[in-house]
C-alpha cells in the first residue's frame, strides 16, 4: 500500500506539473496575441485618395503608407501641403487635402495636416487673427456649428 501512494502521490505531482506547463504555455499564447493585437492600429484616410476608408495598418507605419493602403492620391491631390513621413497613430485621421483648398500654408504646420487636429480649412471672411481653432473630436455641436 505504501507503493501505491507513491506512485499515486508522484502521478498528482506530474499532473500538477503539467497543468501548470499548460497554464504557463496559455500565458505565452495569451501575451503574444496581445503583441499582435497591439501592433495593428487603425486610421481613417479621407480626401484626395482613390479609396478613403478606415483601414487596419501596423503600429509604425507613415502616413504615406497610409495613403498607399488607400489606393495612392488623386491627381488633385495637394501633395506640398501634408508630412508623409509623419507617424501614424491609433484611431488617427489622415486627410489629404486638394490643390488650391489650402491657401498660405506654413511649413512648420505641415505635420498637423493629415491628422485629426486640423480645424476647417474652408475660406473665411473674418479675420485670421480671430479664428478659433475647433477640435472636431471634442467639440461640441454648438462649437462645430460655428
Amino acid at each position: 500500500m505504501i507503493g501505491n501512494n507513491l506512485t499515486s502521490s508522484s502521478s498528482s505531482t506530474q499532473s500538477s506539473s503539467n497543468s501548470a506547463t499548460q497554464m504557463a504555455s496559455g500565458q505565452d499564447k495569451e501575451t503574444h496575441a496581445q503583441r499582435l493585437a497591439s501592433s495593428k492600429i487603425m486610421v481613417d484616410v479621407k480626401g484626395a485618395v482613390k479609396s478613403p476608408g478606415v483601414y487596419e495598418v501596423k503600429s509604425g507605419m507613415l502616413i504615406m503608407d497610409a495613403i498607399e493602403i488607400a489606393g495612392g492620391m488623386t491627381k488633385s491631390a495637394d501633395q506640398r501641403n501634408i508630412n508623409l513621413a509623419t507617424q501614424l497613430s491609433d484611431q488617427q485621421v489622415v486627410y489629404v487635402p486638394i490643390k488650391g483648398e489650402i491657401k498660405n500654408s506654413d511649413p512648420s504646420q505641415l505635420s498637423a495636416v493629415g491628422s485629426s487636429s486640423i480645424s476647417s480649412s474652408s475660406p473665411s471672411t473674418t479675420d485670421s487673427s480671430t479664428e478659433k481653432i475647433v477640435n472636431i473630436n471634442t467639440a461640441s455641436k454648438a462649437e462645430l456649428l460655428t
